[in-house]
């Protein structure tokens, strides 16, 4: 969200701004504050010496398109208030239909983007976002909040050639299948962070 709020020349996606902003910069690559080296730290709190190996761990993240990041920042956001509102103590008020409403409308701006293929960051954070709304059903129906009018969405899909198939409304799937689909996400990424 904050790459979108300045322009950063010839920077179209975030592997255009790591190789002109982080790649070489020792900040990325030492991890100081202001009482000295923190990497030992860092090291037993995430496994990694600094914070380019972080970023490292993530490379295939780095493909989305910076003009994106706005719109994912503010899907993410609606969802977490609408988890939030759920979770309150006044869940009568609504405000979480509004967002719910909100929610989709941003999720199928995203979801029109035609350059989209199941291999790509861009399709992953979808599908995140996707099965994190779908499982507020779950929620609802787990602490028998009324969801019924929370509307839904036109799935994430794409064939091959990367052009999306449309039309279809999502209805809720099993929590188990959803909990898999993290779970595959979850070790490919903990794969590709081990072979760097």
């Amino acid at each position: 969200y904050k790459l979108n709020q300045k322009t950063y020349d010839e920077a179209k996606d975030l592997n255009d701004f790591y190789k002109k902003c982080i790649e070489n910069n020792r900040h990325y690559t030492s991890c100081n504050n202001d009482s000295g080296d923190c990497s030992k730290q860092l090291e037993e709190n995430t496994g990694y010496n600094n914070y380019k190996e972080i970023i490292n761990g993530r490379m295939n993240l780095l493909s989305t398109n910076i003009k994106n990041m706005p719109k994912i920042y503010d899907a993410f956001k609606l969802l977490c208030n609408i988890y939030t509102e759920l979770g309150g103590s006044n869940t009568q008020n609504n405000k979480y239909l509004e967002n719910a409403s909100e929610f989709v409308k941003k999720y199928n701006e995203l979801n029109n983007v035609s350059d989209n293929t199941k291999d790509d960051a861009y399709y992953q954070v979808l599908t995140t976002l996707s099965n994190d709304y779908i499982n507020l059903k779950y929620y609802c129906d787990n602490n028998r909040i009324d969801c019924s009018s929370i509307p839904s969405l036109i799935p994430t899909e794409t064939d091959e050639s990367g052009v999306q198939s449309s039309g279809k409304s999502c209805n809720v799937t099993s929590p188990s299948l959803s909990i898999v689909n993290k779970l595959i996400l979850a070790l490919s990424i903990f794969s590709v962070i081990t072979i760097f």
